[in-house]
């Protein structure tokens, strides 16, 4: 089936029947179209079924609404569902850079490095990683106060970054700022990857 090329209405109806991949569609189109409240209700109607074959998708997209909406806590709690399952790199790494934000830095730092790995690993060489890994990877160090790291991961997203496109201007515009306050805190902070 081309789900695609499918109206909403037609999608929510075959996915109200159980069609598993017209739900992730669903859930896919809302998030992307900035309609979170129904990205998140297919979403979670995902996630709360362990056998569907993009769980760890649905997982992985309702915490990063739900972190994104102040409710990290079950972000958290969601992401850890998931944390055995060799495949759900994406989602060990949000949960390593929601584990940062909560203080929670040696537990944040271990998934960040393993998920920094993993990509290295799939994508045959961290020359390969893609601009918005490298900038996700950057966010996650500033927030576990890993300001080298993260500046490193900022200026591999600004050189990967093709500013003929207007998303990528806005990226290298953030990064560049976020060069600058890692900078301002290592200096007043101190930088916690050389306190191991």
């Amino acid at each position: 089936m081309n789900y695609e090329s499918m109206s909403e209405s037609e999608l929510q109806r075959i996915a109200n029947q159980g069609d598993l991949e017209a739900e992730y569609e669903l859930a896919y189109r809302y998030m992307t179209s900035g309609d979170f409240n129904n990205a998140l209700i297919w979403y979670k109607r995902i996630a709360n079924n362990p056998n569907h074959p993009r769980h760890r998708y649905g997982v992985t997209g309702a915490a990063e609404i739900l972190a994104a909406t102040g409710n990290k806590q079950e972000a958290m709690s969601l992401l850890e569902t998931v944390t055995d399952n060799p495949n759900a790199i994406v989602a060990k790494l949000a949960l390593g850079m929601l584990y940062s934000e909560a203080g929670r830095i040696d537990e944040g730092i271990d998934l960040i490095n393993y998920s920094i790995d993993k990509i290295i690993e799939i994508e045959g060489n961290d020359s390969y990683l893609k601009q918005i890994e490298c900038y996700k990877i950057a966010i996650a160090y500033e927030g576990a106060q890993y300001f080298t790291k993260a500046i490193t991961f900022y200026e591999k997203a600004i050189d990967r970054s093709d500013t003929s496109y207007e998303s990528d201007r806005q990226l290298v515009s953030k990064a560049t700022e976020a060069i600058e306050d890692c900078k301002r805190r290592r200096e007043m902070l101190g930088d916690w990857g050389s306190k191991n």
